[in-house]
């Protein structure tokens, strides 16, 4: 059908591979049920959720949202040192050695 001032009604369709070719005025198969679209992914904050001391003076940390985790012994203006703790995934179990110990989650 053609519009006045320019424009003709354009449709489109899809099919399956195995099906026939649609004839000419055949509706759509593009409907509510098979037209979407994908979210980006919902990112997880990375954040610490949990700090046990544990009975034989162990400390458990557990952290959402991946990351590495980094320690240093001192948060003193050029004194900071932060280092990523080798194999550290959550949870973490490790022994103090310094009787200070600053951690973060670095994306």
């Amino acid at each position: 059908m053609h519009e006045g001032g320019g424009g003709d009604d354009f449709s489109a369709t899809f099919k399956l591979i195995d099906d026939p070719d649609p004839e000419n005025g055949t509706a759509t198969a593009f409907v509510a049920a098979v037209i979407g679209h994908m979210e980006a992914p919902a990112l997880q904050e990375i954040k610490f959720t949990k700090i046990t001391v544990n009975a034989n003076g162990t400390i458990t940390v557990e952290w959402t949202g991946g990351g590495t985790l980094e320690a240093t012994p001192s948060l003193d203006p050029g004194k900071v040192n932060w280092q990523p703790v080798p194999g550290a995934t959550s949870p973490f179990t490790f022994t103090p050695t310094e009787k200070m110990l600053f951690g973060r989650i670095k994306k």
